[in-house]
């Protein structure tokens, strides 16, 4: 596993997750459970979780080790120790306009 970094004024990261198959079912199977986005929602998003607890996110629960090993390879990749994911939630974008998955996380990290 590497993690390639892009200068874009601030950077961003890309990383391929060596147990993406072995997640993958599960975690969709688990979203599919989710109750439809409202109806402001469903002009962006096909499936959205924000307004649930962490705590009540099952899937967050089965690839929340996960999420944390990545983040804190990325972390480390840019010199800092620690980071951690405070608020984390899924979102499904509409055809044609953001990529098909996307779990957006929040972190805060110090210094190493």
């Amino acid at each position: 596993m590497n993690v390639i970094k892009y200068p874009v004024g601030a950077f961003y990261f890309k990383v391929s997750v060596d147990e993406h198959l072995q997640y993958k079912q599960s975690f969709l199977s688990m979203l599919d459970k989710h109750p439809e986005p409202t109806d402001m929602e469903k002009q962006f998003f096909s499936k959205i979780d924000w307004i649930y607890k962490n705590d009540e996110r099952e899937w967050a629960t089965l690839i929340g080790g996960l999420i944390n090993k990545y983040n804190t390879l990325i972390g480390e990749t840019v010199g800092y120790c620690c980071p951690e994911i405070h608020n984390i939630w899924f979102q499904q974008y509409k055809k044609n306009n953001m990529p098909k998955y996307f779990a957006v996380a929040f972190s805060k990290s110090g210094n190493s």
